[in-house]
Order: C-alpha cells, then structure tokens, then sequence
C-alpha cells in the first residue's frame, strides 16, 4: 500500500537541543513545524526526523492556523520589533509577511480561522480575542475579559465557535472555554478538577477533548480527555523517563495523535515528540532534540512544497556556533 503523507504544525519556545534522535516506525509519516526563543519556524517530519528551518528571526511564534492550503497564520507576541503580531506563512516560499502587527496587540499567543475566512486572535495579556480584517489587518476585539484569566491557545470547532484552553480560569485550575464568535459570549466546558495547568486542546472525532496539562496530577503533566458532559479522565500521565511537560497536541490526516513533551531524562533533556494512543494512553517516542521543545500549538498540513533552498538542523547548528 502506497504511504501517504502529512505535516504536523507546532511551534516551540525552548533552547537549542545538541542532537537528534529517530525512532522507527512503519506508520506513514507525519512532520511538526516548530519555534523557539531563537525565533525559528521548523518543519520535522516524525519518520525520519528531518528539520528544516522554514522562517527565522522572528520572536516568540507561538499561535498556528492554516488560513489556505500552502499558507500558515502565526500569532507572535514579540515580532516584529517587540510587537505582537499576525501573519502569513507561505510554505511553497518560506517566506512570512505580516498582516497585522501592534495596534491593540499586547501578547497574542493564538489564531484561529473559521470557514468563511474570517481570522481571530487570542491576546494571552490583554485576555481578548480578536477579529481579524484578512485584507486590512485591523484588529476588532469581540471578547473581552470575563472567564479570560490567562488564556494559553486557541482553535476553532467545527460548530464555528472558538475554544480557549485558560490556564487560570474557574477560580485558578484553569479549563476550556466556548467563545461565540459572533455575540463574543463565553461558555464554561469544563474546568478545575483534574486541571491544574492546561495548555491545549484536540477535539476527538466523538466530539470529546484531549487537553495536555502541564502539571496534573503530578510535576511532570499528563494528558485529559473531556467528554461531551464535562466530566475528565487521565489519559496519559508523565515521567521523569518520557512525558514530560505536554503541551502541544494533535491529530494528523492519518488519524495519529502527537503530543510535544521536553525534558524527559531518557532522551537527554531535550524536547520530545510522541505518538499517543488516544484508547490505551500508550505513549511511542517519534523524536527526540534537534530543534524540538516548548512547543503549545500543533497543526495538521498538508505535504510542504520543496524550495530551491533548504536550510538543514546540522546548518542551523553551524550558524550558531558562529
């Protein structure tokens, strides 16, 4: 059987890793675009492990959504120059260019595109939510304050309202929470229990939630599922030896769950990709170091286009050490 293949988005905060490490696996293949402190967008394909520097420079990308096929939005808090800022990643060019930037902008961490094209932002420090002029730039807030505490990412459902994972929301557990995008009304879906730091969130084909947490039930995080009434379930708990610090989830076009994590003693400390088993909790490390880390948004895409010119990890390691 011919092997399909799909990319993964993500993007990550963390420093430098000093390896790389590929674990096999006859599945087909998947790949992560990730960021970090350095400002660098990379695409890492989970069977091979390849990364490839896409864009760099940039500030703390954070926020991914595909607006159009061959073209990523990125929500940055610190780019360009210290402002907060939206734009347009092409993938068959590499290249970015900004759609909006400043303005009301005080941290935005999240992106999120409905069907008919209409582009939102999640301000983590303003706790607002944005809408977005895709031609203009100009930025209208729609939702402002209420269970916004310290919103962490944000996705659109297929309903056509927003979902905010908030790590402080429901009196400090933190939770998930339904925006109107329309009205701006939000609604309680779940929180406390279980919650201690939730970061992000996948939707399940049965309508339930994957959320990863930083630090329930324990330091090293784990991930929840919601169900459709509210209630929580643990999933799959960290380790000081594999998962820890989940933060990024999602599903790719081949109906395989990925989970970033860093930190984990048995892989060197550095960031970790994982394929989670969303009926078992079982965990495969996919990844290990290069340029993975801190990475709160995942993004299924399609197959990158391949540029004229392609930056490698073992280049990106080289400039650095200049």
């Amino acid at each position: 059987m011919k092997r399909t293949r799909s990319k993964l988005v993500g993007f990550s905060l963390a420093g430098l890793a000093v390896a790389t490490i590929c674990f096999g696996s006859d599945l087909a293949s998947a790949a992560l675009l990730a960021g970090n402190l350095g400002g660098r967008v990379v695409s890492i394909e989970s069977l091979t492990c390849q990364q490839e520097l896409l864009a760099g420079s940039l500030g703390d990308p954070i926020g991914l959504a595909l607006e159009s096929p061959g073209i990523v939005l990125v929500a940055d808090a610190n780019w360009p120059d210290g402002q907060g800022s939206v734009s347009r990643l092409n993938l068959a060019t590499r290249s970015m260019t900004i759609l909006s930037a400043g303005g009301q902008f005080l941290d935005p961490l999240g992106v999120a595109v409905a069907t008919d094209g209409t582009i939102y932002v999640l301000d983590g420090s303003g706790r607002k939510v944005f809408r977005i002029d895709s031609v203009t730039g100009a930025q209208t807030p729609i939702s402002v304050g209420g269970m916004l505490r310290n919103p962490e990412s944000m996705q659109m459902l297929p309903d056509g309202e927003l979902l905010v994972v908030d790590a402080d929301a429901y009196g400090g557990p933190g939770g998930l929470i339904r925006i109107n995008p329309q009205s701006g009304i939000q609604t309680p879906v779940s929180g406390g229990g279980l919650f201690v730091d939730p970061i992000a969130a996948y939707l399940e084909p049965n309508g339930s939630f994957l959320v990863t947490d930083l630090n329930a039930p324990n330091d090293y995080g784990s991930v929840i599922r919601v169900a459709q009434d509210g209630g929580q379930s643990i999933v799959a708990t960290g380790s000081a030896s594999l998962l820890q610090d989940p933060e990024g989830i999602a599903r790719d076009t081949d109906g395989q769950v990925y989970v970033i994590g860093q930190n984990a003693q048995n892989y060197g400390g550095g960031g970790l990709l994982l394929r989670l088993d969303p009926v078992t909790g079982a965990l495969t490390v996919v990844c290990s170091g290069g340029m993975l880390g801190f990475a709160p948004t995942l993004l299924s895409v399609p197959e990158l286009p391949t540029p004229s010119h392609v930056t490698t990890w073992g280049q990106v390691k080289d400039r650095y050490r200049k």
